[in-house]
């Protein structure tokens, strides 16, 4: 079981601003949306199917993102996750987005998911099967805190 899976997008023309970048508030899309296929895609887990089947899914309980380099419109990037820690009721996911050979970094972010019961609103434990699945795959790292992170990376530190 792959615990940093990675895929390929291409950046597209509605999600660039008028210079042909892409948008702040995208990049978010483009990074979570390819964590959801690799979810789906590499560990047979379709998070709506979930959520409608038993009534739980997981909410966006913080982002932190860090853009240090632009992305731009028809470039090809590259885009890997993995999860860095998690709990009963949370799990933390790194994702980072790079250029098409993986070689420059374009954006790191730090997505906290909230496991929830649909129905009452509240945090919940997740089942033991996502539980045993999350620690299959976790894959933690030796940094504590974004800023610690961030500034390894910015030193030129490998984020995968």
């Amino acid at each position: 079981m792959e615990k940093r899976p990675t895929s390929k997008h291409l950046i597209r023309f509605p999600d660039c601003d008028p210079f042909g970048h892409l948008n702040n508030a995208r990049f978010i899309d483009y990074m979570v949306n390819a964590r959801e296929d690799h979810v789906r895609e590499e560990y047979d887990l379709h998070v709506y199917q979930e959520a409608l089947q038993n009534g739980k899914g997981w909410v966006t309980g913080t982002n932190k993102i860090v853009y240090l380099r632009e992305a731009k419109l028809m470039q090809t990037i590259t885009i890997t996750s993995h999860v860095i820690e998690f709990s009963s009721k949370y799990l933390q996911v790194e994702i980072v987005m790079m250029d098409d050979a993986a070689e420059q970094i374009k954006a790191v972010l730090w997505a906290t998911f909230v496991h929830m019961d649909l129905k009452t609103g509240r945090s919940t434990d997740h089942d033991p099967k996502i539980a045993e699945l999350l620690k299959n795959v976790l894959d933690p790292i030796v940094h504590r805190t974004f800023d610690e992170r961030v500034a390894f990376i910015k030193d030129g530190g490998k984020a995968f």
